[in-house]
This record gives C-alpha cells, structure tokens and sequence, in this order.
C-alpha cells in the first residue's frame, strides 16, 4: 500500500516517540532507511496494514495516476 501524502514530521515523531514539535507539518527528511523502516514497522503493527517505501517504478506508476506510460 502507498500513502497517499508524504510522510509528515508529525506522524514520523509519533511513530518514532520523538517529543519535537517543530514544523510538524512538513515531509520527514534527512533520515536513514533503517531508520524509517523502524517508523514503517510501528506504523503496520498499529494499523494492521503492510506499508513500505516504493520502489522506483511502484512511485512513478502512482505519480503518473496510476498510468503506464
């Protein structure tokens, strides 16, 4: 499953327990990809859901709408 928005500042600190609150509507960024599959991790045990980071092809086909080419 791809979200639907970037993952915000405010849903990586709730994930990860960080207590910041600084701009916390902004995309996450400058973080390792260990480090958010942790966040990943604690967001599929919490909803049930498997989400993961896209592929390269998976994140063109759903920028382009969902169309091949």
């Amino acid at each position: 499953m791809i979200g639907e928005t970037e993952v915000t500042k405010g849903l990586y600190y709730k994930l990860t327990n960080n207590t910041s609150t600084a701009s916390l509507d902004y995309p996450i960024s400058n973080i390792t990809y260990s480090t958010f599959l942790t966040a990943v991790t604690q967001l599929n045990t919490i909803t049930g859901l498997n989400f993961t980071l896209p592929t390269q092809s998976q994140w063109l086909y759903a920028a382009k709408g969902g169309a091949l080419t």
